[in-house]
């Protein structure tokens, strides 16, 4: 685990350097707002793909028959 740490404070700190000369004395806090927008932009991917999985199987299916009729059924797990 303090490996990751380290890490993430190695980013974290070379981050700030690149940003300092914009926010001079918070750039250690633009810093770690940045890295967590970027972590968020990179997983957003993978949450939309697990968050449209879930839904799936769940909502119920509809159709119209000729006489336009509404059917409704769910399917079985």
């Amino acid at each position: 685990m303090s490996a990751f740490l380290s890490l993430f404070a190695t980013l974290v700190g070379g981050l700030a350097d690149l940003l300092q000369p914009l926010f001079h004395a918070s750039a250690a806090a633009a810093a770690i707002v940045l890295f967590t927008a970027l972590v968020r932009l990179l997983l957003h991917p993978l949450a939309r793909a697990a968050a449209r999985g879930r839904t799936d199987g769940c909502l119920p299916r509809t159709a119209r028959s000729s006489h336009g009729d509404v059917m409704l059924w769910l399917d079985s797990p």
